[in-house]
């Protein structure tokens, strides 16, 4: 069994390798798919690690996002609440995982930010320890105050007035 479950895109390999080191620098066992051997049926050797995974992290670049191996494995990760997203550039995310919040180490490794990298190393202990942000029930969610209710009511009362009033400009041009 390994702590963490590494998911990326083949393409970036290198630049995911220095992640994998630092990990592993914290003394974590970290799975990546440099560990398949020539003639291994690849499939059944990650759905195995992914499953024995404590964590999954997936990284997050224009070659990952494209990648229907990727959000399999992160899609594992989410409905697993093991996911730790981590984006390495600036790219429009799968649909499914656009909610939640990813350490953002944009052009890691050459551009380094030691505050972003604490933040991913803390939130992959957190998961390995079992300690996640509390999920919220409705009864929980406050509803909308006053002042938020009128404002969201004016801003649509002044599109219908917008739409009506293009509306009536435009059919003055036929």
């Amino acid at each position: 069994m390994s702590d963490v479950f590494v998911s990326y895109a083949r393409d970036d390999r290198d630049r995911v390798e220095p992640l994998v080191r630092l990990l592993e620098a914290r003394g974590w066992q970290v799975w990546w798919d440099r560990e398949i051997l020539p003639g291994s049926r690849f499939e059944q050797i990650i759905d195995e690690a992914i499953v024995n995974a404590r964590c999954v992290i997936v990284v997050w670049t224009a070659n990952s996002v494209k990648s229907d191996w990727v959000n399999a494995e992160a899609g594992d990760g989410l409905e697993r609440g093991i996911l730790v997203p981590v984006m390495f550039e600036s790219v429009r995310l799968p649909l499914a995982f656009r909610r939640w919040q990813a350490a953002r180490l944009i052009g890691w490794p050459n551009s380094r930010s030691t505050e972003e990298e604490q933040r991913l190393l803390d939130a992959v202990d957190n998961v390995l320890h079992g300690r996640r942000p509390p999920k919220l029930t409705p009864g929980q969610i406050r509803p909308a105050t006053p002042a938020a209710r009128a404002r969201k009511t004016a801003i649509a009362l002044a599109g219908i007035v917008a739409s009506k009033t293009l509306g009536v400009a435009l059919c003055d041009f036929e």
